[in-house]
């Protein structure tokens, strides 16, 4: 068992903005992945059947590192924001 987790708990951190993003509490990008992957797929089910990724897009504002993950799920485009800040500090391509 690791320290690794996503923060949940909180209804507001729903991710459909970046406001409400869900923040991703891991120490490297493999584990930050794998939760966000986890996160994933406890909203919509599956990866294959109950849902596809479609895009990925890495967002810095404010100095916090935002994933936005696009995923086709219930026959609708969605997207799901994650604040992935913790694993991507200190990350060379933050502008901050």
């Amino acid at each position: 068992m690791t320290d690794e987790k996503w923060v949940e708990g909180d209804d507001e951190m729903t991710g459909i903005t970046m406001g409400l993003a869900i923040v991703i509490e891991a120490t490297d990008s493999a584990l930050g992945v794998d939760l966000e992957n986890a996160c994933l797929t406890m909203r919509f089910g599956q990866r294959g059947v109950g849902w596809h990724k479609v895009g990925q897009f890495l967002i810095w504002r404010d100095g916090k590192a935002y994933d936005r993950i696009e995923v086709i799920a219930k026959g609708e485009r969605q997207y799901v924001y994650f604040d992935i800040t913790a694993f991507l500090s200190g990350n060379s391509h933050d502008p901050g």
